[in-house]
């Protein structure tokens, strides 16, 4: 036994030290963290992540009706006497827990049963029960009391409901009132959702606050927000915090409203502190439009922005606000004021909060993990353009700090990424792990805002192994294409395929360095060579002495079962052959792929006259209306050769189309020389020009031609056919 009195004095102040030094190595105003995960209908354990900016915790999802079935959370850098609990309402199960056991703490003062935190509260998992209401407290484990200093403030998501209106009195409260404040927060044990209703919770957000007992929430010096949002049919609303003295709300959620101005300031700032504003407006696009006293310009980039207690938007004519960006700026220098960041997120038409653009949302479909209420911050732009959809309100917080250091944090594991990648020069093989490794940097890159994008410094790096990596596929991609083709030897007809393969083959062969070029096998090189030669072989000139007589094309056309006005025509397009130099029997083939043999049975009408399917100056489809009108049958055949001849460069005869001095103007016109290059030009099928050959010019080109008495007879008869036909569809050919 100790006797000494000043060795207990000694010992007293040990204690005492380690009491304060404890109290000192975890400060009041320290932030407390939350960690773990919800149990979502479908998905099972759904990892709960920060989604304002580190200060608010979710779990569950929204905007994807999926029930939330149970919880697990912890804290993390709490004191060690602080304790975080929970209890539920779980469909069919009532109040949660129901029996005391190791994980279990019950309430001295009242009995009340809670669940310890990194636990399990819930309904058994797969059994698809929901959690219709929700608790939360911090316990001093010393007290067994709520923790003084701290408070845990939470809302639910419900369903049909939304964020904050957690019961059916306060649904219709609200209703119609554009001033209620529907994002509703619980704290220290109140009950957040509905008992009775049968209403699912889809998603619990969750905050841990430093508070005073006298003073209130614990901050450093505050820059207050004061304004109002012109709302539609409400007119001048004054905007409210939403978040206890954090989070400014202008507009209105829930109700369809779109936004159409609105007017902030700041109180207690420093002198040297302004607020500026830009927004896009319906039909007015970017505003302000022009300096005046109101409107300060920023000197780097000439933009345009409204200074604070500004009004911005429209009054009277109804116009939504689409788009809107904040800055804090420094009068002083005409700079972002630094240790000071405004952030702020809208609430989008059908999208709801953060999701401010289409491909935005389509990402986030189906996606559990993805959080949808994307913050911005210092100019950045929140909303869309061209989408015609409205911004229905706005939340604005402004937090002190280092204004960049969030956009720091996030670009260095970027940076991190784009590290880890090799040397661009090193690399010899695209591998499939290099490649996902790169598309997965370039993709978070992207994502990245457009100040977070300047921290990122090694984005060269990037850029250089993307661009290796392509130089390798595309020799890849050379040595499959040449293989794909058939021996040069086999090649008797030209096939869409083969054709398509070797031009692909040989495009590639021209993007690559001279280095990879002499790294591939002089035997893959030689293959293209000669499949090229022998398709060269096989084209059929576009420039070239007829082969045929009218009489032999005008008897197989009338053995393809040509309408009349086709075998007449024929003797047009010999005339033009003759006067121009182009092959007629392949304009003519061409007419009748392009007709079905005169019986123009697709969008050309007969009395149009268009030979050839030509469009007018400026289609804005494929209908009737989007092709050409010739006054004459023969007016149609010139109008077919000018239009040839721009492809194979020959001048036109007479005045030309309105569409030959739009098509005059293709990089390729004057360098096709064969008709099995009309696919991809004439019309985008690659086979367009090969089935003129195979599929027409052949025939035609193997037809024994009638004698001239026979064709006459037949014509004869094919006529009388005809103007049955035209008259009566009973007598079709």
């Amino acid at each position: 036994m100790l006797k000494d009195k000043n060795i207990w004095k000694v010992l007293l102040c040990i204690v005492v030290s380690s009491i304060l030094l404890s109290s000192m190595a975890f400060a009041k105003g320290q932030e407390i963290g939350l960690d773990g995960y919800g149990y979502v209908q479908d998905y099972d354990d759904v990892q709960g992540q920060d989604v304002i900016l580190d200060s608010v915790f979710r779990i569950g999802t929204i905007g994807e009706g999926k029930r939330l079935e149970g919880v697990d959370l912890k804290l993390s850098g709490a004191p060690s006497n602080m304790m975080l609990v929970y209890r539920a309402h779980v469909q069919d199960h009532g109040d949660m827990p129901k029996k005391v056991d190791g994980s279990v703490w019950r309430d001295p003062k009242d009995g009340v049963l809670w669940q310890k935190a990194d636990n399990y509260l819930g309904g058994i998992r797969g059994t698809g029960k929901r959690l219709e209401a929700i608790q939360f407290r911090l316990i001093d484990t010393r007290t067994n009391r709520d923790y003084d200093g701290y408070q845990v403030e939470y809302q639910v998501h419900m369903a049909q409901y939304g964020w904050g209106i957690d019961n059916k009195t306060n649904a219709l409260r609200l209703l119609g009132n554009p001033k209620a404040n529907m994002d509703r927060w619980q704290a220290n044990g109140g009950l957040a959702g509905t008992k009775g209703e049968r209403r699912r919770i889809e998603a619990i957000n969750i905050r841990i606050r430093p508070i005073d007992s006298s003073e209130g929430y614990l901050s450093g010096q505050e820059v207050v927000l004061n304004g109002h949002g012109h709302v539609q049919t409400h007119g001048d609303l004054k905007g409210e915090y939403v978040i206890r003295d954090t989070v400014f709300r202008v507009g209105t959620t829930g109700k369809g409203k779109r936004l159409e101005g609105l007017s902030l300031k700041l109180i207690d700032v420093p002198s040297n502190m302004m607020l500026v504003y830009r927004a896009h407006v319906e039909h007015h696009g970017d505003m302000p439009k022009a300096e005046g006293s109101s409107v300060w310009r920023d000197p780097k980039d000439g933009s345009l922005w409204l200074k604070s207690d500004g009004y911005i938007g429209t009054r009277q004519d109804s116009r939504r606000i689409e788009g809107i960006q904040l800055r804090l700026i420094n009068t002083d220098t005409n700079d972002d004021y630094s240790g000071y960041r405004i952030e702020y997120k809208v609430h989008m038409a059908q999208y709801g909060w953060g999701v401010d653009s289409r491909s935005n949302a389509l990402n986030m479909v189906g996606n559990p993990r993805a959080y949808i209420d994307v913050w911005k911050s210092s100019g950045d732009f929140a909303g869309t353009k061209g989408e015609r959809r409205r911004i229905e309100a706005i939340d604005i917080r402004i937090r002190q700090g280092d204004l960049f250091e969030e956009d720091r944090t996030v670009a260095n594991k970027v940076v991190s990424m784009i590290d880890s990648l090799p040397d661009p020069e090193t690399i010899k093989e695209a591998s499939a792990t290099l490649k996902n490794a790169t598309v997965k940097a370039r993709a978070e890159y992207n994502a990245l805002t457009d100040r977070q994008k300047t921290f990122v410094t090694n984005i060269n790096k990037l850029k250089a192994v993307e661009e290796r990596l392509q130089e390798l596929d595309i020799r890849e991609n050379f040595i499959n294409l040449v293989n794909a083709l058939p021996r040069p030897e086999s090649i008797n007809q030209i096939r869409a395929d083969d054709k398509v393969r070797s031009e692909q083959a040989r495009e590639l062969y021209n993007k690559m360095s001279a280095k990879d070029r002499a790294s591939i096998p002089g035997h893959v090189i030689d293959k293209l060579i000669a499949v090229e030669n022998r398709i060269e072989e096989l084209k059929t000139p576009l420039m070239k002495e007829s082969r045929a007589s009218i009489r032999q094309a005008q008897t197989w056309a009338i053995m393809r079962g040509a309408h009349i006005r086709f075998i007449n025509i024929a003797s047009s397009y010999w005339d033009y052959g003759e006067q121009t130099g182009i092959n007629p029997e392949t304009l003519y083939c061409q007419a009748a792929k392009e007709t079905n043999f005169g019986k123009y049975t697709g969008a050309v009408k007969p009395e149009m006259n268009n030979w050839a399917g030509i469009k007018i100056a400026n289609p804005s489809g494929d209908q009737t209306y989007d092709h050409e009108i010739f006054e004459t049958p023969e007016d149609g055949v010139r109008a077919h050769f000018n239009h040839m001849g721009i492809y194979c460069g020959v001048d036109p005869i007479g005045e030309p189309h309105p569409r030959w001095y739009i098509t005059k103007t293709a990089g390729w016109a004057g360098k096709v020389k064969y008709v099995e290059d009309l696919g991809g030009k004439w019309a985008p099928n690659p086979d367009y020009g090969i089935s003129v050959v195979r599929d027409y010019m052949t025939g035609l080109y193997s037809i024994q031609p009638l004698s001239e008495v026979e064709l006459g007879v037949a014509m004869d008869v094919i006529d009388t056919i005809c103007t049955l036909a035209d008259k009566d569809d009973s007598y079709r050919l």
